[in-house]
């Protein structure tokens, strides 16, 4: 199995901002994906990080989803991503 080439490490704060949104009615279904794929993929979740393949199967979604989700916080941060997911 391959090591994971962006590793997803939330902050406290980004964690209660994703999880307060993943439970809010009203959003876009792309934007709720994003969120619990970063919530899965935290390093510093308590129950540790799920694998891309793992996340895939639950969340219903392709490996190349997954991965883009991981680089494109790793990289840029909560700020690019849509307005709802920012901190």
């Amino acid at each position: 199995m391959r090591a994971k080439k962006h590793i997803v490490k939330l902050s406290e704060k980004q964690r209660r901002r994703l999880k307060r949104l993943s439970k809010r009615g009203k959003i876009l279904a792309r934007t709720l994906n994003h969120a619990r794929i970063l919530l899965l993929a935290d390093e510093n979740r308590p129950k540790g990080s799920m694998t891309d393949a793992e996340i895939t199967e639950i969340l219903s979604t392709s490996q190349p989803t997954v991965v883009r989700v991981h680089k494109r916080f790793v990289t840029e941060g909560l700020l690019r991503f849509p307005r709802d997911l920012r901190a």
